[in-house]
């Protein structure tokens, strides 16, 4: 108890070293919850020096207790590749490592918790319509494990995430649910995937509800329900989850599963971005700049797309670089432009390849290199981006940065039309008429 009175400040200053000794000295005496706790203070760095194999031994002590936060945040380090399975012939039966990569929690609460399911597994993973998800589902390579090692280590995470689920650990079972949605150490199966986030979910375990949401709306191991999805997305919203309260606004801008409402999108991606969501403050910047449920300020626009892009969030990213370089809601700043181009760009962004392309193709603010911008016109026309299609049209035809060839030029611009350019379709229909 002195542990976790140090650890969390209760009715003391708090103090991790203090915490620690404590903790020290009642899991020499094999306390669980001592043991657990001081396994958080490792796997943290609160009160000694951060050490996951340490923090593995401890976990591993309380867990051969049958305590199942221990059980589940063994798990966690075995998943994330923090340490490794080093079992020779894994099951069989267990389902090869998935490609699906989600970004672990890497810690759990200062000083730990003795019992319960307090632990808030808030992931970063991508999605789109209203599909971002509450994730721990480790990569492939997690940790710079080898893929064999991966699937080892999922293998033994999903033996202690079962053995604390079936002890009535939301964490692990939410963990659980994870690893059968996407076929990460156990075979795939939504039906259980499902199972479990229920159970995690209707005890209130508010990444569960969220990815329960998820599964009503895309119909994974259910029949495709977008109200039911709704109905998820708001209890884990109005429990703070600021996955869910994206996903819940991205339903309203859409009006899918809810009435249809800018003002009530904005009102959830505000929640959402002021908690740091990327997603939602890109979303939002969005809205400011078109004024859709707020006043239209370019200026608010760009300080929400400048909290997405720090992220490292390519479309924001790519915004950010327009609003640069036509001065809007910021001074024009050509350089700042070209960086933000750069890192959408290098990011994979389509939008950004074809701007930076378009920097070189006219010599904007650098000298002027068709070769590059035949470049980077290429990488965003491969991803089905129109302008840049279009662009590659125009070189080939004029004979620009590449060899004239009306052929290839009609190529392009065939391309650029099905995709939605009118001016490429104007080009092909010409260059047809003439012949090519």
């Amino acid at each position: 108890d002195l542990g976790l009175i140090y650890a969390q400040g209760l009715g003391v200053p708090q103090d991790f070293d203090k915490a620690a000794q404590w903790y020290q000295k009642a899991a020499a005496q094999k306390h669980a919850a001592a043991q657990f706790n001081l396994g958080v203070m490792y796997e943290n760095g609160q009160g000694v020096a951060q050490d996951m194999a340490i923090a593995a031994e401890w976990y591993q002590k309380a867990a051969a207790q049958n305590f199942a936060d221990a059980q589940c945040a063994l798990g966690e380090l075995y998943e994330r590749g923090d340490i490794q399975d080093k079992t020779a012939n894994p099951p069989a039966e267990l389902g090869a490592v998935s490609k699906k990569a989600e970004n672990a929690p890497k810690g759990r609460a200062p000083g730990g918790k003795t019992a319960g399911n307090k632990g808030k597994a808030n992931g970063n993973a991508g999605g789109n319509a209203a599909g971002a998800s509450a994730g721990n589902a480790g990569s492939d390579a997690a940790g710079g494990a080898s893929s064999a090692e991966s699937a080892r280590n999922a293998r033994k995470a999903a033996d202690l995430y079962q053995k604390a689920a079936k002890q009535g650990s939301l964490r692990a079972q939410f963990n659980l649910g994870q690893l059968y949605e996407f076929g990460h150490g156990l075979e795939q199966d939504y039906a259980k995937a499902v199972h479990w986030y229920q159970k995690a979910a209707e005890q209130g375990y508010a990444p569960a509800q969220n990815n329960l949401a998820l599964m009503h709306y895309y119909g994974k191991g259910v029949k495709q329900d977008y109200a039911k999805a709704a109905e998820w997305y708001r209890k884990a919203a109005d429990a703070g989850d600021a996955r869910a309260q994206y996903n819940l606004g991205v339903m309203h801008e859409n009006g899918t599963g809810v009435d249809k409402g800018y003002s009530r999108a904005a009102e959830w991606y505000q929640k959402a971005a002021e908690q740091g969501e990327a997603q939602a403050q890109y979303s939002l910047g969005e809205l400011y700049a078109e004024g859709h449920g707020v006043f239209k300020d370019l200026g608010k626009a760009a300080e929400w797309y400048q909290k997405a892009a720090d992220q490292g969030f390519a479309p924001a990213q790519f915004r950010l670089g327009a609003m640069y370089e036509l001065g809007q809601g910021v001074k024009k700043d050509g350089a700042k432009a070209r960086a933000c181009f750069l890192k959408a760009a290098e990011a994979g962004d389509a939008d950004a390849q074809c701007s930076l392309g378009a920097i070189y193709d006219e010599g904007r603010g650098v000298k002027q290199d068709l070769t590059k911008a035949r470049e980077w016109y290429e990488k965003a026309a491969a991803q089905q981006n129109a302008r840049a299609q279009c662009s590659l049209g125009n070189m080939y035809c004029l004979g620009e940065g590449v060899q004239k060839n009306k052929a290839t030029a009609k190529e392009w611009y065939q391309k650029a039309c099905s995709n939605g350019s009118e001016e490429a379709c104007e080009e092909f229909t010409r260059l047809a008429d003439q012949g090519f």
